[in-house]
């Protein structure tokens, strides 16, 4: 559950369950909230104190200012993204 990282978001788990049988599966993240709030508080909760403590480090590919927001859309929606995009709001 962890790795959902933003509302409305998925999450792709592979599992590799044989070499010649991989299988897919799909989270998705506002569900989950829905289904077990209590969860997610915990996951989140989880989440933000290996941030805090430094022992996870989230690979921010690009920041922009709100006026560019359209242009980070077009790169994600390309595919040409790895990591996370942010808005920068100051």
């Amino acid at each position: 559950m962890l790795g959902m990282l933003r509302l409305g978001g998925q999450f792709l788990r592979v599992k590799l369950a044989e070499r010649s049988d991989s299988r897919c599966h799909f989270d998705d993240i506002t569900a989950t909230k829905a289904a077990r709030p209590d969860w997610f508080r915990d996951d989140l909760g989880t989440l933000f104190a290996l941030l805090a403590g430094g022992r996870i480090h989230p690979h921010i590919a690009g920041v922009f200012p709100p006026e560019r927001a359209a242009q980070a859309h077009a790169l994600i929606e390309a595919g040409q993204v790895t990591g996370r995009l942010v808005l920068d709001m100051r």
